[in-house]
């Protein structure tokens, strides 16, 4: 799903990703007129601690200058860069960050 508004939790101002990955069960349980409460499943360091504390499972952070991707999930934070693949519980098969360039 690209371009998803959504509340972190109540007290913050509306967010919009450029990308997220939602489950079917939380997208639909969306009203048309409402966003989406807490974090997708799927924007700036800052934000990632309040994402993965509102329930993200895997928050990715894209860096088109340095064409590289860094992946939290929990505690742990993973970089990668050209030649490697990101695999995540949430895809079905790992993802080549090429690919995310390409």
């Amino acid at each position: 799903m690209a371009d998803l508004a959504f509340r972190p939790s109540a007290e913050y101002e509306l967010w919009v990703a450029g990308v997220a990955l939602v489950s079917a069960a939380r997208a639909d349980a969306v009203p048309d007129d409402d966003y989406l409460a807490g974090a997708p499943d799927q924007e700036m360091n800052d934000r990632r601690a309040v994402c993965l504390a509102a329930g993200c499972q895997s928050f990715w952070l894209v860096d088109p200058k340095t064409r590289t991707v860094s992946v939290s999930e929990g505690n742990l934070t993973r970089h990668y860069s050209a030649g490697e693949s990101i695999s995540c519980p949430l895809l079905a098969a790992p993802l080549a960050v090429d690919e995310i360039f390409g």
